[in-house]
């Protein structure tokens, strides 16, 4: 097993995918706005993964 990740609690990641929807950017935001809000979103998908493969979800659609 390679690095095993900490339990990932699921009303972390609700809330979290709650503050951090996916979205496509609005011609307002500013450049360094949208490389944040990619960021964000990368690190709610690294853990919906993470959670994912702890709970055998992996085949699911959510």
């Amino acid at each position: 097993m390679k690095d095993a990740f900490p339990e990932i609690p699921l009303k972390l990641l609700e809330e979290l995918e709650r503050r951090y929807p996916e979205r496509c950017p609005s011609p307002e935001m500013s450049d360094r706005a949208i490389w944040a809000a990619v960021g964000e979103r990368q690190v709610v998908r690294l853990l919906r993964r993470a959670y994912d493969d702890q709970n055998d979800n992996g085949n699911q659609l959510l």
